[in-house]
């Protein structure tokens, strides 16, 4: 009922359907991760107690949060995605936004995203205490179910667990969509963009106004 659920939103809010054989397969996939999380301690890979939220919270003074999402440019074959790393102030410290080719199901865009986030953070903040909030459910049940499979999902899952493994400091939370906005806005005006570019101590003009939103709610 969630899948079909999630479909019809696709159709009302960005004009898409999939056929009826990618909404079983997905909620059958759902299903898996699910029973398999449900078989595992939480603490395993630091799934925290925050999941769910539905207002972004600021991290603890001496850490950083970093929120990313992934969008699908139906017209033209590719995605974009969006990490945006913020301090304990809420103020803004990095972003890095990409763009990936021939990619259309959505829940493989959220993995790589998610794993693309990990990667940036492995080589610039891997030394720093940071949550990753996505709102992806379907990808964070999965690094917690440790759910494998011959999917491309497992595989991309499997890269963000190994990726966790040297990440000893850094945890992942998922959150409503309402919390991951700035990523959200970030992912999709990479409609407008190409190539992988990365900001710091500056944040871009247009999500300046959902940073500060962000702050004040």
């Amino acid at each position: 009922m969630w899948a079909i659920w999630n479909n019809r939103n696709e159709v009302v809010w960005n004009s898409k359907s999939n056929s009826a054989a990618m909404v079983v397969n997905y909620a059958s996939s759902f299903l898996i991760q699910w029973e398999s999380a449900q078989q595992v301690e939480i603490g395993d890979w630091r799934i925290k107690s925050r999941d769910g939220a539905a207002v972004w919270n600021k991290p603890k003074q001496g850490e950083l949060k970093c929120n990313v999402d992934g969008a699908i440019f139906s017209h033209e074959d590719r995605v974009g995605y969006g990490c945006v790393v913020r301090n304990f102030k809420g103020e803004f410290v990095a972003a890095k936004k990409g763009v990936l080719q021939g990619i259309n199901d959505p829940e493989i865009v959220e993995a790589i995203s998610f794993r693309e986030a990990l990667s940036w953070i492995k080589n610039r903040f891997k030394d720093v205490v940071m949550s990753v909030e996505t709102d992806s459910l379907c990808v964070i049940q999965a690094i917690w179910g440790k759910a494998f499979s011959n999917s491309y999902f497992s595989t991309v899952i499997g890269d963000c667990i190994n990726m966790l493994r040297e990440l000893p400091l850094v945890s992942c939370v998922f959150v409503r969509r309402s919390v991951n906005r700035v990523a959200h806005g970030l992912a999709k005006a990479m409609d407008s963009m190409s190539g992988v570019v990365v900001w710091e101590n500056t944040p871009l003009s247009f999500i300046c106004n959902l940073l500060l939103s962000d702050i004040n709610e």
